[in-house]
This record gives C-alpha cells, sequence and structure tokens, in this order.
C-alpha cells in the first residue's frame, strides 16, 4: 500500500462498495460453470479442513496454500504495516491476537483480524480474470482492478458479518497503481503507461499468487504471464522480472517431488538447485535470484552499491540502510526490497507459522511483504502448515471459502494456451547481458534522474 495521491477518480454515483457484495462464484453469465463451483468448493472444504483431496492431489493442496498463505500474510500485517522497522522484537503472535488489532498506532485502516487489504483484492481480481477469461487478458485484468478501487469488488467488507462495514471502501491503494488506474479511464491500454522502467513497487509481486497456480502444468507460459500482469500497472522492469522470480520458485516449490526430502524451505532453496535455472531478464533480479550483492553494471552506474544487496541467504540480512531510515514504515514496499525479504524469512525459519511471523513482525510494509512470504511457504509447506485459525480468521470474510475455492478452480482450469498480447520489453540497459552497440559499447536509457537505488517509487506500490 502507499501514497494515494493518484486516486482515480470516484464513480459517478458516487456508490463506492457497488460490487461488494458481488462474486464471480456466483455469475452464471461467466466461466466457472455452476457444477464447477460446486465440485470446487468441496474440494476446498476438504483440503482446508485437513481430509485432504481426494486421490491424495499434494501439488493441488500446496496451490491451494499459495493463494491461502498470500491472503494470511496480508492480513497478519495488515495492523503492523507503516508502523517503523524494527527487528528482532514480537509485536503479533498470531490472528487470534487481537490487541495488536486495538493498539493505538497500529491498524491505520480499522480492520478486524482477518481482514485483507489491497494485496489480496488485487490478487482475486486477478485470478477472477483468468477463471472467466481462461488467459491472461491484460486489458480485464486492469479494468477488475479499476473496480475493486472504484466499486469495492473483492475487497473483506462485503460479506462481513459486521453490518457496519458493507458500506466501507476499498483500501490501500498504492502510488504506482493508483497512477495506473486513472491512465488506464483515460486510453483503456493493455499495460500502463504511467511511471517509467524504474517504477517498481511490490504492487504486482504482492498479487502475483494466481499466476503460478493457473500456469501450473505451463512454466514458460507462466513467466510470461508473470510479467505481463506487473506491466498492467507496473512499467518497471524489477518488477516484472521480480513476479517472473517469485512464479518461478513457486511454481518448482508445488511441483517438487517428494524424494528427495528437505525438511525446510531454506534447505530446499540451497539444495535442490531451483535458483540455478532462473533466467532473468534483468542484471539485478539475477543477482538477487543468487543471493548476491550487485556489482558494476550499467542498470546500476548512477546508484550506490551499498543500496544494492541482494544478500538474503545471510542469517543477519536486513533492508537497505538508507532506504530504512528514509521510509522506516513503508520499508519493504520496493519490489526488490520485498522480495529479498520473503526469501530471507523463509530461508532463515522452519515452518510457515515462523515465516509469517517473521515478517509481520519486522512491520514496516508488513501485509505486502507478508503476502509474498504467503506465498513462498504455502507453495512449500502446504495447507497443514497454515494455523488453522489463522484460515478461519480469513474465512469469516470471504463466505467461509471463497479465496480456497477460486484457488482449486485456478488450478483446475481450462487455460486455452495462448500467450499475454505484447507486453513491453525489459529495456536494454537494465538486462542480464547488457545489449551492445555497434561499437560494442553498452547501451543504456538509464540516467541518474530516472531513479534512484530503490526504483522511482520506493513509497509507493
Amino acid at each position: 500500500m502507499g501514497s494515494t495521491k493518484s486516486k482515480p477518480a470516484p464513480p459517478a454515483d458516487g456508490v463506492w462498495n457497488a460490487k461488494a457484495t458481488y462474486s464471480v462464484l456466483d455469475d452464471e453469465e461467466v466461466p466457472p460453470t455452476a457444477e464447477a463451483v460446486v465440485a470446487a468448493r468441496a474440494m476446498a472444504a476438504a483440503a482446508v479442513g485437513g481430509g485432504g483431496v481426494e486421490g491424495g492431489d499434494v501439488e493441488l493442496e500446496r496451490a491451494v496454500a499459495v493463494l491461502m498463505g498470500a491472503a494470511v500474510g496480508d492480513a497478519l500485517g495488515a495492523p503492523l504495516e507503516f508502523a517503523p522497522l524494527q527487528y528482532g522484537k514480537t509485536f503479533v503472535r498470531g490472528l487470534d491476537d487481537e490487541e495488536v488489532w486495538r493498539t493505538p498506532g497500529y491498524n491505520r485502516f480499522s480492520l478486524q483480524p482477518g481482514q485483507w487489504t489491497d494485496d489480496t483484492s488485487m490478487a482475486l481480481c486477478l485470478a477472477d480474470s483468468l477463471l472467466v477469461c481462461g488467459r491472461l487478458d491484460a486489458r480485464d485484468v486492469r479494468r477488475r482492478f479499476g473496480m475493486w478501487w472504484t466499486n469495492g469488488l473483492n475487497t473483506s467488507f462485503g460479506f462481513s458479518p459486521l453490518t457496519a462495514d458493507h458500506g466501507r471502501r476499498a483500501v490501500g491503494l498504492g502510488g504506482n497503481v493508483g497512477a495506473s488506474l486513472r491512465e488506464f479511464e483515460e486510453n483503456n491500454s493493455m499495460y500502463t503507461q504511467a511511471g517509467n522502467y524504474a517504477t517498481s513497487g511490490n504492487g504486482s509481486i504482492m498479487r502475483n499468487a494466481p499466476i503460478p497456480i493457473f500456469f501450473h502444468n505451463t512454466p514458460d507460459a507462466a513467466l510470461d504471464a508473470a510479467w505481463a500482469q506487473s506491466k498492467t500497472t507496473h512499467r518497471g522492469d524489477e518488477a516484472g522480472d521480480a513476479a517472473r522470480l517469485l512464479t518461478h520458485i513457486t511454481l518448482a516449490a508445488i511441483s517438487r517431488a517428494s524424494e528427495p526430502a528437505y525438511a525446510t524451505m531454506g534447505e530446499w532453496l540451497d539444495g535442490s538447485g531451483v535458483l540455478d535455472g532462473f533466467e532473468a531478464y534483468t542484471y539485478s533480479v539475477g543477482r538477487l535470484a543468487r543471493g548476491l550483492a550487485e556489482e558494476a553494471h550499467p542498470s546500476n552506474s548512477h546508484l550506490d552499491l551499498a543500496d544494492r544487496e541482494w544478500t538474503w541467504r545471510d542469517a543477519e540480512f536486513r533492508y537497505c540502510a538508507r532506504r530504512a531510515k528514509s521510509q522506516p514504515g513503508y520499508i519493504g514496499s520496493y519490489a526488490m526490497d520485498c522480495l529479498a525479504m520473503a526469501l530471507h524469512c523463509v530461508h532463515s525459519t522452519a515452518s510457515f507459522e515462523a515465516a509469517l511471523l517473521k515478517v509481520a513482525n519486522l512491520r514496516g510494509d508488513a501485509d505486502s511483504v507478508g503476502a509474498v512470504v504467503g506465498q513462498l511457504a504455502g507453495a512449500f509447506y502446504g495447507l497443514a502448515a497454515i494455523p488453522p485459525s489463522w484460515i478461519e480468521a480469513v474465512q469469516r470474510y470471504d463466505r467461509g471459502g471463497d479465496i480456497a475455492t477460486k484457488a482449486v478452480l485456478l488450478y483446475t482450469h481450462s487455460y486455452d494456451g495462448s500467450t499475454p498480447s505484447d507486453p513491453p520489453p525489459v529495456a536494454p540497459s537494465l538486462r542480464e547481458e547488457p545489449a551492445t552497440s555497434g561499437t560494442g559499447e553498452s547501451t543504456s536509457q538509464a540516467t541518474a534522474t530516472d531513479a534512484d537505488s530503490s526504483g522511482s517509487s520506493i513509497a509507493a506500490q
């Protein structure tokens, strides 16, 4: 979440919550069919309830845990978002630790434990679009994002048992996303033209969960779709490539074999070679994937290399000190910081619960980084590892299982095989292997004024 100075205009009729009680699962005019929804809801209920999926489909259960994990991570971090960064302290112990939601200075959006923010709402909008369109339709995705903000689509308020919440509008619009929604109102384009190649807030990775679920059988298409969905709101190439890396890891965790067995996600990240197979588009994300600090490169020639250390395997890994000092209540909002810290949290802990509590208690952009940790940890540890009380808290606001049902439908969908329509390519200066001119010199579109070492919009998702 972040600055809202680029908000799109409100609806003409002033009805901010007109879509708050709409669910694609109830709409007989669009896919999926009613029969598919009934079957998926039963499968989701069995999986979440601990009974397992018929046939013992462990990959399906992991896939459901990706989306449910994102929602749980978002909800757990929500009351601590905007609180200044702290290391090594405990402020929240779970979604049943209700005192945190009532503590003065916390819970800026006055949420209840289990209610989610923009992270999950936008993920559900992306999920709806994939289910209805059968592919990544960038324009349809952007339209649904707009309905989330202006009409309350997929918020946690429409089906709240607290009737006073029914009139509440969406919360959490970030600056990058807000600018892209306003731009979409004007030109109806597939990919945003707001910002520049360095506009890389974490808004597109916090919502990425539906991509590896929907495209779980087609890894190349999954990476293409991750890049394309990022470009609907973020022109930044690091944001798009971070979404690709997150998708790559999540896919591998979902589909991994039972042997060799790894007890923790950290052991798996180190021992499986999963990161060796990732081909980054950008130099910086390539270094992040390997857990390395950046060296001199055309993409960082105007930056301080001390701000470009992605050594998330280090036991004492910390956010960039300069960015943390500049925005202690919003650190993690830059896509690179967000994914690096998320990887650190899953690498340095031994369970889903421990990873989520570690990231939430860092504060800063706790809900969004928590949503990313939830995706990763959910894919590796599975549904059974998510505390039942946490799932129950979220399901108070999704009619008792809509999120899990959508995850099942995404996994069992019929992907039409098409690719996203011409998403923007990576800027030459940011490439893993820089493009060269005819003279052999590296080409570069970057200037010192284009971005600081965080990307142009660190404070805005």
